[in-house]
């Protein structure tokens, strides 16, 4: 059947397809059909290669271009370990200050360092000294607090004393110490202000009095006797029986002033109120105030009398 389809010639347009029989032209048409499925396959194969090829020239331009980054990250690398040299603080002159500061303590672990967590307050005002190169060591840095803070408390006008790396032009100090603590700090920790002491000055031991504010709800306390409870504070008194002992340290402390502080409510005494307790003094046992807090409130609740406190600083009535 195939040697019977006439030949196809060069101009197929001259071709009487119109004189076929049904036969020769289904025979034709199969034909082409062949034709056109080897087409195909040419085409596909060819486009298979060069697919591979495109591919596999990719992949050596990625290993060529990686292998170039490679070569610049370690020539940079290099570069940079040039560039980095010890900060010679021997070459820097320091001077003593005091530095306040404010943090929002809820989140941490009280002020002071601890062995067991990175969370405390002195942890990140330590690692912003050295990473600012503002101090080499907290050992060699002259360094006091003038209080501490337990757990979840906050301060707004903390102060330490410490040796800081200075450069004064003009009798003027260059470096401006709140900023550039204040870049690295998280943002519940802040420097506030500065200011040259004496070489000799402590902030631990040249404190004058402490405030502490103890805030709480209004509630239904009364605030009159609660006031009364805390005149019994102010002086000088053994604080065993309203803290947290320390065996090796002395509970004696001089209150100097202590009040119930409540707000101008223009609705009046509101429920909602946040009142606080002030308390001065020279200095405070561990967990004093949060102890007189606690026995304030059960006196504004009418759960104790006024005259509990002065109980409580009877040593000969109730020695523990």
């Amino acid at each position: 059947m195939v040697d019977s389809v006439p030949a196809c010639g060069k101009d197929n347009s001259k071709l009487d397809y119109e004189n076929w029989s049904k036969e020769d032209l289904i025979t034709k048409i199969r034909k082409l059909e062949c034709h056109v499925e080897q087409l195909r396959n040419v085409i596909a194969k060819r486009s298979k290669q060069q697919c591979l090829l495109e591919l596999e020239g990719k992949r050596k331009r990625d290993e060529d271009d990686e292998e170039s980054n490679e070569n610049l990250s370690a020539e940079s690398a290099e570069r940079r370990v040039k560039k980095s040299r010890p900060f010679d603080f021997s070459r820097h002159s320091f001077r003593h200050v005091v530095l306040k500061f404010l943090y929002l303590g809820w989140d941490y672990q009280g002020l002071a360092c601890q062995e067991d967590t990175n969370e405390t307050i002195e942890a990140h005002l330590f690692r912003a000294l050295t990473v600012t190169k503002l101090i080499e060591d907290r050992s060699k840095s002259n360094y006091n607090r003038c209080g501490r803070t337990d757990k979840g408390v906050s301060a707004f006008q903390q102060v330490i004393s410490i040796d800081l790396r200075s450069k004064i032009v003009d009798g003027q100090e260059t470096i401006d110490y709140c900023n550039l603590l204040n870049r690295v700090l998280p943002r519940e920790i802040r420097a506030v202000a500065w200011a040259p002491v004496l070489k000799g000055f402590s902030a631990r031991f040249d404190c004058i009095r402490r405030t502490y504010n103890y805030y709480f709800p209004r509630g239904g306390l009364n605030l009159q006797n609660m006031q009364t409870a805390a005149n019994y504070l102010v002086g000088e008194h053994d604080f065993q029986n309203l803290c947290k002992q320390d065996k090796d340290k002395t509970t004696m402390r001089r209150v100097i002033k202590a009040d119930i502080v409540a707000p101008d409510s223009p609705d009046g005494d509101s429920s909602l109120d946040m009142c606080k307790l002030v308390i001065v003094g020279q200095s405070f046992v561990w967990h004093q105030i949060r102890c007189i807090a606690a026995v304030l409130i059960l006196v504004g609740k009418g759960l104790e009398e006024p005259e509990v406190v002065l109980e409580l600083l009877n040593l000969e009535k109730y020695p523990k």
